[in-house]
């Protein structure tokens, strides 16, 4: 009859289950305790301890873990920092991929760790004091928010966290090169 329900279960995968039901078809996904709390623990690093899920301006304020982040490293070496950078990019990419698909979108507003990495990269191998830290601040906003080319084609083409990381390391970059030029200028003077 079409409105029996079957329970089959797959062996491949022990713990899913597939629901089959005429005329749908219902697949239902059994979430164990471990998945659950790394998908929880994947989306609160991904949003910046829930900041990104402050609804006005998400990505301005996830940007101050970025400042924070290079307050901390700001005073190493530029191997270790170059080292911590590219740890925390790569780190990332996987943490920002899990979190788009748990949340079930391809670059949600919510996740702010890639603007992190991306003002880090604005902040590399600036002397650090408090006016090099507002200047790549409002440098790396002004390019993740503009995105010139070709941020949006890297935001749009690179699957999942590459995608989502990377066109904010490469406003990073941007920032970063605006920000040299303004000081080499402002020394000049």
């Amino acid at each position: 009859t079409h409105n029996k329900v079957r329970l089959i279960r797959r062996s491949s995968t022990p713990c899913i289950w597939t629901f089959l039901s005429s005329p749908f078809k219902i697949r239902a996904f059994r979430q164990t305790p471990t998945n659950a709390m790394k998908k929880k623990f994947l989306i609160f690093l991904a949003t910046g301890a829930y900041v990104g899920l402050i609804p006005v301006m998400p990505g301005t304020l996830g940007t101050l873990w970025g400042v924070g982040f290079a307050a901390l490293v700001g005073f190493a070496s530029t191997l270790v920092q170059a080292l911590i950078i590219t740890s925390l990019i790569a780190v990332s990419v996987y943490i920002t991929n899990e979190a788009a698909n748990a949340l079930g979108q391809k670059d949600p507003q919510r996740i702010v760790l890639d603007e992190a990495c991306g003002y880090l990269v604005a902040f590399f191998l600036m002397p650090f004091n408090v006016f090099n830290m507002i200047l790549a601040f409002l440098l790396f906003r002004f390019f993740d928010i503009v995105k010139p080319w070709p941020i949006r084609l890297i935001e749009n083409k690179l699957p999942g966290g590459f995608g989502i990381v990377f066109d904010d390391v490469l406003a990073g970059v941007y920032a970063n090169l605006v920000g040299q030029a303004v000081l080499f200028g402002i020394t000049r003077i």
